[in-house]
């Protein structure tokens, strides 16, 4: 068997060893490079938070009556909130697997309860970090939540 690895294989192993480093808004936020397959079980947590019941309410009628605007204001409540608690646990799982250390150990144990202690600012803040990693782009977390609800 060849034991001596080959330049190449050298390169790659020293480039993924290094953590990628972004700051946003004074937070930084390191990030494990991601392989192919990482990539992929990244792909199966965001695909297993989606939640095929989270729609938004219909348009509300210009002529609609008392009753029905206050039955449309519950609805684009309850659509709020559940896009936000799910918008907040597909960050925090997000958060367990991509983060990492300066020395690209993982940041988080598996046992931390990042859910719970997880604040709205730091989570926008995650998000913005987060998308400059997978490419720059800058779309609102709202269009993300769109997109992840299928």
């Amino acid at each position: 068997m060849n034991e001596q690895l080959s330049k190449g294989m050298t390169a790659l192993r020293r480039s993924g060893n290094r953590p990628e480093k972004i700051t946003v808004n004074g937070e930084i936020f390191y990030f494990r490079k991601l392989t192919i397959e990482l990539e992929e079980q990244l792909d199966n947590i965001i695909k297993s938070s989606q939640d095929s019941t989270l729609k938004p309410p219909e348009a509300l009628a210009e002529d609609a009556d008392e009753a029905a605007r206050k039955a449309f204001e519950d609805a684009a409540l309850d659509y709020r909130q559940r896009a936000a608690k799910s918008f907040r646990k597909l960050t925090a799982e997000i958060m367990r697997f991509t983060l990492t250390d300066e020395n690209a150990k993982p940041f988080f144990m598996a046992e931390d309860d990042i859910y719970g202690m997880l604040d709205n600012v730091y989570a926008q803040t995650f998000f913005t970090a987060y998308q400059r990693f997978r490419g720059g782009t800058t779309e609102a977390p709202s269009a993300t939540e769109a997109r992840f609800q299928g």
